[in-house]
């Protein structure tokens, strides 16, 4: 039975797995291993795999460990006038 759910329609209370074209672990092997990150569009057309973009953000991480931190500037306060 296909009934939208109350809260999210893009979704079913219910879907059947049933079938005959079920195919159980279909995407297993994308997520072998590893977290999954999903770039936006314009993100991953820069980048052919993902041994680009680890070797990105090492590059990036290695720049912003080589910047010392800065403690934050503390605010003066305003002097009363009289």
């Amino acid at each position: 039975m296909n009934v939208p759910h109350p809260e999210d329609p893009d979704i079913m209370l219910e879907y059947d797995f049933s079938g005959p074209n079920v195919v159980r672990g279909k995407y297993a092997k994308y997520f072998v291993k590893g977290r999954t990150v999903i770039l936006d569009e314009d993100n991953a057309n820069r980048f052919p795999d993902s041994k680009a973009v680890n070797d990105a953000l090492r590059a990036l991480t290695q720049l912003a460990d080589a910047i010392p931190a800065q403690k934050p500037k503390r605010r003066s306060r305003a002097k009363a006038s009289a």
